[in-house]
């Protein structure tokens, strides 16, 4: 099911309320707080944290998953599927 108003702007009350938001600031959201990225940092020492990772980074058993087959999920509300890692 495709909902009509993903892929546009919008408009009337909900632009009112998009508008009122505490987010919404210079016709776009913007976090409330400052997110550092990258900041005194450099490519080269994320890299090496990266490859250098300690060893309780890994969880000591494996994370609980839910298989989802999505050609079999309900249509009559909307469902968010989180795609992540």
């Amino acid at each position: 099911m495709l909902l009509k108003t993903l892929g546009k702007n919008p408009s009337g009350d909900e632009l009112k309320k998009v508008e009122a938001s505490a987010n919404y600031k210079n016709k776009s959201f913007q976090n409330l707080v400052h997110t550092a990225m990258m900041e005194d940092t450099s490519m080269l020492s994320v890299l090496w944290k990266f490859m250098n990772k300690p060893k309780n980074a890994i969880p000591p058993k494996s994370l609980p998953s839910i298989k989802t087959n999505l050609k079999n999920l309900p249509d009559d509300a909307p469902v968010i599927i989180w795609f992540g890692h």
